[in-house]
């Protein structure tokens, strides 16, 4: 058997005008499971210029994949904003991203809390 997979690359840099919507990409996963295609998301990262809204959009986007069965895996692209996708290398100084879990002292950001917390849910 031969299984197909579509990974949603969801890297939010523009808050809050490039968000995610829930809705939408629990209706797109859905539509895939229909043709016999899983999902996962392959990678998220979201700007933390606001943590409320960084913590709701990947509490969010990991809801969506959780419950929906066809929704394989959920990725993170890094781990801390000192090494971060949208830490900007090219100068310097060196200036620092903000859209992962852990700060660039590897403090947990509230982004992490709310994942955490989802997941305790029974």
């Amino acid at each position: 058997m031969i299984l197909l997979s579509v990974g949603f690359e969801s890297h939010v840099y523009h808050t809050p005008a490039d968000t995610i919507n829930a809705a939408q990409l629990k209706q797109h996963i859905q539509i895939l499971a229909s043709l016999g295609i899983v999902s996962r998301i392959s990678e998220i990262d979201v700007l933390g210029d606001d943590p409320a809204l960084q913590a709701k959009q990947y509490a969010e986007v990991m809801q969506v994949c959780l419950s929906e069965p066809s929704c394989k895996s959920y990725g993170i692209w890094g781990i801390t904003d000192l090494y971060g996708s949208t830490t900007l290398s090219d100068r310097y100084p060196v200036i620092l991203g903000d859209s992962l879990l852990w700060d660039s002292n590897y403090k947990p950001k509230p982004a992490l809390k709310s994942l955490q917390s989802l997941l305790a849910r029974p």
